[in-house]
């Protein structure tokens, strides 16, 4: 997933789908590749479901 914002809220969006994997009890894994407060142009989010 990509996320892009003048408002940098990423972190905010990793909450938002661990709380709902948490409500489906899904377990998930969450990594962030690229990030806007590191300088990336957008950030990116790999979601990985875990068996």
């Amino acid at each position: 997933m990509f996320y892009q914002s003048k408002r940098k809220l990423c972190h905010l969006c990793e909450g938002l789908i661990s709380g709902a994997a948490r409500h489906f009890k899904q377990a998930i894994v969450i990594e962030q590749s690229e990030c806007m407060h590191d300088g990336a142009n957008k950030c990116k989010l790999v979601i990985s479901f875990k068996d």
